[in-house]
């Protein structure tokens, strides 16, 4: 609920011409965090193939295993930002 009034509140307050260009900096900046995303689980799944390959203590492969899921799942917000964002567009652009 607080999003939405956040989000009314700042497309009010950019009325005309300043609305088109927040939305046009918006696109480039939901490209931006879904290619950061991208990178990111492209970089999960080399550290943990390298984990197994690497890491004998199977203990350390647990521990490090979840570092690097919780590292996941933090690049995986990028992509919610980014789907926040392209909602935003599509209603008010």
């Amino acid at each position: 609920m607080a999003l939405g009034g956040c989000r009314q509140s700042l497309l009010w307050s950019f009325p005309g011409q300043r609305l088109k260009r927040l939305m046009h900096t918006s696109d480039s900046i939901r490209e931006a965090l879904m290619r950061l995303e991208h990178e990111g689980d492209r970089s999960h799944q080399r550290a943990v193939s390298s984990l197994f390959e690497e890491e004998r203590d199977p203990i350390a492969v647990i521990k490090w295993k979840e570092i690097l899921d919780f590292l996941e799942d933090a690049t995986d917000r990028c992509r919610d930002v980014a789907n926040v964002l392209e909602g935003i567009v599509v209603k008010h652009g």
